[in-house]
């Protein structure tokens, strides 16, 4: 039986982190390990650190060490074959004998992406959860056709320790998890994208979390497709009918955008604003 290493990070606190425990402490795979990494925990952290302290291995950070400097640090403490990487605000629906199918999916990849849904129904929650589809779509496509994707969702995902240390852990970039995912691609490893598994992700409370996790989202993405566009412009040659319909899918302001580049006329123009 393969050790999994199982990672939460956390900036102060978060409401949902009782519950994770709970269903992880209480999932039937024996040989595992629980990092829950804090940064700036508040007193409610602190308690939950005190309650499941004998359970899970806590690392409380008094200043922000960065959720990638807090992650790479982890993981050099862990022990495990197999690294599971879950948010804070993540909910396991089905959580009997999930890290027994983690350990299983993962005997024939390198790299295992769960299939994430919004949990709640509020109309914020609707618009947000049109991510979770291009998301899930992308996964979908390139794990049936090339068995390798350029990208993972940082919410749940889990890797072979091998394969983490030899593609060098997390970078301090914006989108940490897409810029893992796309040296992961450029390494040639098997992506497994797992539709029966699925996690619930909780939504921003507002429209200004909302924004700014939009802003985020966006200009992360723009950093890594500055550092790598000559490798995606290699695979858009050599996987046109996966690459070119994931990136209108993901992105469908880009079919606009071109068609006024290329199709320019005042109706366009009037029409896009």
């Amino acid at each position: 039986m393969q050790k999994i290493s199982i990672f939460i990070p956390v900036y102060r606190y978060s409401e949902l982190l009782g519950a994770s425990l709970k269903s992880l402490i209480r999932d039937p795979y024996k040989n595992k390990e629980i990092f829950v990494i804090i940064d700036e925990p508040t007193k409610k952290s602190l308690e939950l650190a005190k309650e499941y302290g004998d359970k899970a291995r806590f690392v409380l950070n008094g200043k922000r060490a960065g959720k990638v400097n807090a992650l790479n640090e982890a993981v050099e403490l862990s022990k495990g074959d197999i690294l599971l990487f879950l948010d804070d605000d993540v909910k396991i629906p089905n959580p009997e004998n999930f890290l027994a199918r983690v350990a299983d999916e993962l005997q024939k990849a390198d790299l295992v992406q769960f299939k994430q849904k919004t949990a709640r129904k509020s109309f914020l929650a609707k618009i947000a959860s049109y991510d979770d589809i291009g998301f899930n779509f992308v996964y979908f496509t390139f794990s049936k056709l090339l068995r390798k994707c350029p990208g993972v969702s940082g919410p749940a995902f889990a890797i072979r320790r091998k394969v983490f240390q030899e593609i060098g852990g997390f970078r301090r970039v914006i989108q940490d998890d897409f810029d893992i995912g796309i040296r992961a691609f450029l390494k040639g490893k098997k992506f497994k994208y797992v539709r029966n598994m699925e996690v619930l992700i909780d939504p921003p409370h507002s429209w200004k979390e909302w924004f700014k996790q939009r802003k985020r989202w966006g200009v992360g993405t723009a950093i890594c497709i500055k550092n790598y566009y000559r490798q995606f412009l290699r695979i858009a040659i050599k996987y046109p009918q996966v690459l070119v319909p994931a990136m209108f899918f993901m992105f469908p302001t880009l079919t606009l955008f071109l068609l006024n580049c290329f199709v320019y006329s005042p109706l366009m123009e009037n029409f896009l604003i």
